[in-house]
């Protein structure tokens, strides 16, 4: 015990009585070692310092854990309205598809109403082509009989005009 109360004078640096015999090796060690210990804080010092660490920690995640919860509202009510703005556009071109859906359906049945009345006129058009080409060949029948018509009358008329002019003359 006399060597530790000696250790420790010396580690605190007060005067005290110091063998007169050679220090040696192991007493060194052993010395530092008793040093170290008493500058070490005691078992509850470092439960103390253990404890604060532990709090500034909790404390520490605390506050992060409220950044982040905050910072995750914020991005949620953010994703939210993104989510409730692309719905509402989805909702409108769904509407405008539906629309343009239906007015292709509209244009589809038209479009086959077309081509079946093209196909009835198709069928019909050699047909209608063929009584336009005889109409068209009466017509000039009757031109050709209108022509000699009036040429008769003209000559019926001039041999009127020339009993009528010798009948003036008599």
């Amino acid at each position: 015990m006399g060597s530790l109360l000696q250790a420790t004078n010396a580690a605190e640096g007060k005067n005290s009585t110091v063998p007169s015999s050679p220090v040696n090796v192991s007493n060194t060690l052993q010395v530092e070692e008793i040093t170290r210990d008493l500058h070490a804080p005691t078992h509850s010092q470092r439960n103390e310092g253990k404890q604060f660490e532990i709090s500034r920690i909790l404390n520490a995640l605390k506050a992060f854990k409220d950044v982040v919860y905050k910072d995750t509202r914020k991005y949620r009510m953010e994703a939210r309205d993104r989510f409730t703005r692309i719905h509402h556009q989805f909702e409108k071109s769904h509407e405008t598809v539906s629309g343009v859906q239906h007015e292709l359906f509209v244009l589809h049945d038209r479009l086959d109403t077309l081509c079946a009345d093209i196909r009835s006129i198709k069928n019909i058009l050699p047909a209608w082509v063929a009584k336009r080409e005889q109409l068209r060949q009466e017509k000039l029948e009757m031109q050709n009989r209108m022509s000699g018509l009036e040429e008769r009358v003209t000559i019926m008329e001039s041999m009127l005009n020339i009993k009528a002019s010798s009948r003036e003359e008599v």
